[in-house]
């Protein structure tokens, strides 16, 4: 049977704090009270539950990763956990391959019980993240075309695939560019006239000229 997260944080602090775990009473530190540390210890992981972290087994998409990575960043942002106890935390919601991955990593790690949140996060990266499979999506967002599918259709697609190419869509006008590019022609042309400010309103004209062809087209 796995362990529970207060199991799996508890083992990781009596490795790095072992000493401070043999204290049972309360002591003064400064002028101020501090609970025993085990209690501290469950706190925080029952604060960190609380906040229902997802899992992480694997995907075809690889920013579901960096998703994933990113919202376990900003919940452990909201508690006062250390270093190491993200890591152990942020692991234990790791499952199937991924945690096959860590556990992998952990064991050819120099110094296993000591790895940081950055370390942890630069080899999440690499190995969930690989900039080969970006670079891939990347020229996918650069050749993309509407083709049969509508324009919110299109306009979803655009968005999705726009995060991996980041240097082709950080200004207005940049995405806007990619995105006539890959219109119908049919759209695109009645859009030639228009001057948009925005991705936002380029789409909605795009919407509107759609269905004023759908209309003429029923006629």
């Amino acid at each position: 049977m796995g362990l529970t997260l207060v199991e799996v944080v508890v083992t990781v602090e009596v490795t790095f704090h072992e000493a401070d775990f043999m204290e049972v009473t309360v002591e003064d530190v400064g002028g101020h009270r501090r609970n025993p540390p085990v209690e501290s210890l469950q706190r925080k992981v029952e604060g960190f539950t609380k906040l229902r972290p997802s899992t992480f087994d694997n995907s075809d998409n690889p920013l579901d990763a960096d998703d994933w990575l990113r919202e376990i960043e900003k919940k452990l942002d909201l508690t006062d956990c250390m270093d190491e106890e993200c890591v152990a935390l942020a692991t234990h919601q790791l499952i199937g391959t991924a945690r096959a991955w860590w556990d992998s990593f952990r064991d050819s790690h120099v110094d296993p019980m000591h790895i940081t949140w950055d370390e942890f996060a630069i080899a999440f990266h690499e190995h969930h993240i690989p900039e080969v499979v970006m670079d891939w999506k990347a020229d996918e967002f650069c050749n993309l075309k509407m083709g049969n599918l509508k324009v919110q259709e299109y306009a979803n697609k655009f968005q999705e695939l726009m995060r991996y190419a980041p240097g082709d869509s950080n200004t207005e006008k940049k995405k806007m560019y990619w995105f006539r590019k890959g219109l119908h022609w049919g759209i695109e042309i009645h859009l030639s006239a228009h001057d948009c400010p925005t991705l936002h309103a380029l789409v909605g004209k795009a919407l509107q000229v759609e269905k004023l062809r759908l209309e003429y087209e029923e006629v």
